[in-house]
């Protein structure tokens, strides 16, 4: 969605994460996909430049433990 510059897709997909992270404990994941949801309702490219990377290492890195405690 990023690539495409669709920030409403993007917000509905980080939106669900952020539930998924919250249901899961993830909770300082869930605060920062909650910073990035709310950027992508106001159109804060910036914000969403600054903090999507790291979120998105350390999602694949929770995922990863999961898997692995799975």
């Amino acid at each position: 969605a990023l690539e495409e510059d669709n920030l409403p897709l993007f917000t509905i997909h980080i939106h669900g994460l952020k539930s998924t992270l919250a249901t899961i404990g993830a909770l300082f994941l869930e605060e920062t996909a909650a910073a990035l949801e709310k950027a992508g309702t106001t159109g804060d490219k910036e914000l969403i430049a600054e903090k999507y990377g790291m979120f998105r290492l350390d999602t694949l890195q929770l995922i990863g433990n999961v898997r692995d405690f799975l």
